[in-house]
């Protein structure tokens, strides 16, 4: 999101390594996707915690991936409210009031970790999700945002097509029984959804 870190790598503090600071942020922020967002839609931070609205919108959408965890809100309120160990911020999308997406983020000094991105996919709301966790980052001065996911995820192309570029990767470890059930499922990585918000860490 911004190269004031990479700068100081190779810069001393002085009016060159302003200069180049103040071009290569105003570069990456050109780089920023822009949508038209339905007027029908609002963009706004949740208030308070995860509502049933929530596990109404899981139940519709988990339905399209093989393998993905529960996102209810006796889950995101476990996860993300009543985390102890760290603070999460949520904005959510709604369209004539009624819950599509949301996104859940934490930051920590100069990064952010973007922890969930989940719901309907229509139009430009993910898109716009997204850039909203951006600009809101941007303004807190966060360098770099990170988006944990699967290499065969829906998302990875929105993420492209937003500046992010891969980094280093983890391996997910599972275990099938062989010609059971899963066999031919979970080893098929289009089949999943995962992202930082399922780990229990």
């Amino acid at each position: 999101l911004m190269v004031d870190g990479k700068v100081r790598n190779y810069l001393k503090e002085g009016h060159l390594s302003q200069g180049v600071r103040g071009l290569g942020n105003l570069l990456l922020k050109l780089k920023d996707a822009r949508m038209d967002l339905d007027p029908a839609c609002e963009i706004e931070p949740l208030e308070g915690r995860f509502g049933e609205e929530f596990t109404a919108m899981n139940s519709k959408i988990i339905e399209r991936f093989k393998v993905c965890g529960d996102r209810t809100s006796d889950y995101l309120n476990w996860r993300y409210i009543d985390n102890p160990t760290q603070m999460f911020e949520t904005i959510v999308l709604r369209k004539r009031g009624i819950l599509e997406s949301y996104a859940v983020f934490s930051c920590f000094d100069e990064e952010a970790t973007l922890a969930d991105l989940f719901g309907e996919a229509n139009g430009n709301s993910m898109n716009a999700l997204l850039s909203t966790v951006i600009q809101i980052c941007r303004e807190r001065k966060v360098h770099t945002l990170s988006v944990p996911v699967m290499e065969t995820s829906h998302l990875v192309p929105l993420l492209k097509e937003s500046g992010f570029s891969p980094r280093e990767y983890d391996h997910v470890v599972f275990y099938a029984r062989p010609k059971g059930r899963h066999d031919g499922v979970v080893t098929d990585g289009k089949n999943w959804f995962l992202t930082a918000g399922d780990r229990d860490s």
